[in-house]
């Protein structure tokens, strides 16, 4: 019987990994899929009501240190990150407008802010839609590649930020004004010892190191180090995997090392995490929540806030960058996608009981109708170009 159930179990996430390899819209949205189907079935197969805390935070964990590894090397943060610092205004614009019409739309205050963060994210995992364009039609290491990491570097850390402030202020169990300039004085300080150890300490052991492996222990020890100071003073340890890597100066990160460390840990990811993150969200969906009229026009009137903000507020930034029109075209679409970070901000919510599972299965399907946008887009700008 045991065999039978482990073999059941496998056969369905060797399914996922097979059909996430040949065809994937967005490799955790195709996981998210598959919890969908196979979630609940999963669960008894394991014999789980719901999944363990530490097996989540643990996917949680590797996906978001993922992330750290796919900004370009280089003197990157010098030459874009503060040259093209005004990209991150089409993302505050939408945050504001998100959170207006949540709020017109009698949301909770709090699910309000969640939904801005979840749907403010633009997605930077190597397996979403945009990168995996930028891959296939050789835009690696291009202006427009070290552009779109720009943007999405400099967006995402802001609202990783905020959100685990948000997160810090709900825990303490009080909005007073001590509490909220508690959490804030937190992450601040975090964030200074954060910088100091990767900006300085971390350097000094990886500038002497040539074996990958070496090389990625040790920037996994860091995270684990940044993450465990983060629990210790009431932070999430989102922050902590997010930024750092992210601090690294990209200079001591050698391409040569780079790329390889990627690999390995992008296999990881790509077989293990990303199936396990998409069942994990998948079976905590439930699909009668397509027929609630109650929730049906308020999120079809946030979906349409988003693509129209996002859409202007980015068109009029753009022109302002020295790339061609074709180039600016694939910035202005790829910034629609949104995955991994968004899942996170979304599954860590409901884990703290900011959002239920009504809000929490309305955002998922509106994610994942956000990255079909971007997916077939760009894949007809693809094709248009090649019949040029």
């Amino acid at each position: 019987m045991l065999s039978a159930t482990a073999f059941t179990f496998f056969a369905i996430w060797l399914l996922q990994v097979v059909i996430f390899y040949f065809y994937r819209v967005s490799g955790i949205l195709t996981g998210v899929l598959f919890g969908l189907i196979f979630g609940s079935l999963s669960l008894d197969l394991l014999n789980m009501e719901t999944i363990p805390p530490y097996i989540l935070d643990t996917v949680i964990f590797m996906a978001i240190f993922y992330l750290g590894l796919t900004k370009p090397s280089g003197e990157f943060f010098k030459k874009y990150i503060f040259q093209y610092k005004n990209l991150i205004l089409p993302t505050i614009a939408t945050m504001l407008i998100v959170f207006a019409v949540a709020i017109a739309m009698n949301f909770d205050l709090y699910i309000a802010i969640i939904l801005v963060f979840a749907l403010s994210v633009v997605s930077l995992s190597t397996n979403s839609v945009s990168l995996q364009f930028l891959r296939e039609n050789n835009f690696v290491n291009s202006n427009l590649w070290r552009i779109f990491f720009a943007k999405v570097i400099s967006n995402n850390f802001i609202i990783v930020t905020v959100f685990v402030t948000l997160l810090a202020i709900f825990d303490g169990g009080t909005n007073s004004i001590f509490g909220v300039s508690l959490a804030v004085v937190k992450t601040i300080s975090f964030l200074i010892v954060s910088l100091a150890i990767s900006r300085y300490i971390v350097p000094r052991i990886i500038q002497k190191l040539t074996n990958i492996y070496f090389v990625s222990a040790i920037l996994l020890l860091n995270s684990l180090l940044q993450a465990t100071i983060a629990h210790f003073i009431g932070l999430h340890f989102m922050i902590a995997v997010f930024v750092s890597t992210l601090f690294v100066p990209e200079i001591f990160l050698k391409q040569a090392l780079l790329e390889p460390i990627r690999e390995n840990f992008g296999k990881f990811n790509n077989f293990l995490v990303t199936p396990l993150f998409g069942l994990f969200i998948g079976s905590g969906i439930s699909t009668n929540i397509l027929f609630d009229r109650e929730l049906f026009f308020p999120f079809l009137a946030i979906t349409f806030a988003i693509l129209l903000t996002q859409y202007v507020s980015n068109k009029s930034i753009i022109r302002f960058t020295n790339l061609k029109d074709f180039e600016k075209s694939i910035l202005l679409i790829g910034s629609f996608a949104k995955t991994d970070l968004s899942l996170s901000i979304l599954i860590i919510s409901l884990h703290f009981g900011l959002i239920d599972g009504d809000i929490f299965t309305s955002s998922i399907i509106l994610l994942a109708f956000l990255n079909l946008i971007p997916y077939y887009l760009l894949k007809e700008i693809s094709i248009n170009s090649k019949n040029i």
